[in-house]
């Protein structure tokens, strides 16, 4: 830490919640607490000090970090860790800034209130709960009032820094969801947002085509048809060189897709693809789809023991339809997962129905938003309902 940052954020500072009494200690870089963040991280890799340090290394636009250590006693207790950036609201929403009605207006107005810094309780390049562990034995309510308070108390320390405006704590599963009683206490307002698409390998599948026996005949038959749609367009995985040669092509690619999301809280690095491989060169792969020299689609994943990562993808729109390129996508992940033997497949949000379609199931989540002005905050809960994106998606069932 630099003399700079320990001036304005203490190395770290005491509270209390309930009748235990947590001492939180604060760091601005990983490495600093690299053997004790990997004591509670464990063997996910997603958690591990080396893919958060890959993430400092190339970090999206504006974003900053902060991890916690927390501490009972003398005695260190859980991890917790905060992403901080710039956001504007009206562009993360796209709110509609060409629209002159009364209630276009009203959203706009709200959309400009939050436009600054926000502090993310988690990991936004990951679906899934990536702010707190611990390990002591507490109740999905205690979890859930430790982790508030420790994002309002890092919101505040951080501010001393940087202004945080407003704070969000993401992806609770449905056993992390505290009961009501303490929701209606809290501060933060609750909110669903898309669920994150598994999809599970089944003990007696030992192959692609056992997956595809497992299909009713109508989803064989899509699955036939996309593949003689991608005709004789070449697919292969990317070695370091390949990545950097084509790295502006992917990441082209990537923010085709990104820019069209309903929500959108950061771009990732320009490099990050080739941040990754660098960091995780077994670990971390990127498979391409050529037609001659041109790069028509991406998608990338992490080996993370049993589960497959499917991280982040792009594609050209004008040639998807004719080659089917997002669903040979999905298809050649299950592939994947056949041939590095996962149990399940991570295919997080967005694209509900047609992950739906291929076998996916979804699992509920909610998180949590904070203003820090209370009149603002106040109109929060109202504001949600209009303002979070909602895909109608019908689930599918493709077996037999």
């Amino acid at each position: 830490m630099s003399t700079t940052q320990a001036e304005i954020l203490p190395t770290s500072a005491r509270y209390h919640i309930g009748q235990d009494e947590l001492e939180v200690e604060y760091h601005f870089e990983i490495k600093d607490i690299t053997a004790l963040w990997d004591s509670f991280a464990g063997t996910d890799l997603m958690y591990s000090s080396r893919f958060l340090l890959a993430i400092e290394e190339y970090p999206p636009s504006n974003m900053e970090f902060l991890y916690g250590i927390l501490y009972q006693g003398s005695q260190a207790v859980g991890i917790s860790y905060y992403q901080i950036r710039l956001i504007k609201l009206s562009e993360s929403l796209r709110a509609d800034q060409n629209n002159n009605s009364l209630w276009a207006r009203i959203k706009n107005w709200f959309a400009s209130k939050f436009k600054g810094y926000t502090l993310i309780s988690g990991n936004a390049l990951v679906t899934g709960d990536y702010n707190l562990k611990l390990n002591i034995d507490v109740s999905s309510s205690d979890r859930y009032q430790i982790q508030e308070r420790a994002a309002v108390f890092a919101a505040q320390e951080f501010s001393k820094r940087k202004k945080v405006i407003c704070s969000f704590m993401k992806d609770f599963h449905p056993h992390q969801i505290p009961k009501d009683e303490i929701i209606e206490k809290s501060t933060f307002s609750e909110f669903s947002v898309q669920p994150n698409m598994i999809f599970k390998v089944r003990d007696e599948w030992q192959s692609f085509d056992d997956y595809m026996k497992a299909l009713k005949s109508k989803y064989r038959v899509r699955v036939k048809r996309a593949k003689k749609k991608f005709g004789e367009n070449e697919k292969r995985e990317l070695s370091f060189e390949d990545i950097e040669r084509y790295n502006r092509d992917i990441y082209k690619l990537y923010r085709s897709i990104a820019e069209q999301a309903g929500f959108n809280l950061f771009y990732l690095h320009p490099d990050h693809f080739l941040g990754m491989k660098r960091h995780f060169p077994n670990l971390f792969k990127v498979y391409g789809y050529f037609d001659g020299e041109e790069i028509l689609a991406f998608f990338t994943t992490f080996d993370n023991g049993d589960e497959l990562e499917a991280h982040f993808l792009g594609y050209n729109h004008d040639r998807n339809s004719q080659h089917q390129l997002y669903l040979n996508m999905l298809l050649d992940l299950i592939y994947v997962s056949f041939k590095n033997k996962h149990k399940t497949i991570h295919l997080s949000r967005t694209a509900l129905e047609i992950k739906s379609s291929i076998g996916a199931e979804p699992i509920d989540m909610n998180v949590y938003l904070r203003h820090n002005n209370n009149m603002i905050n106040k109109m929060v809960p109202r504001a949600l309902a209009y303002f979070v994106p909602k895909e109608e998606w019908k689930p599918r069932d493709p077996y037999k």
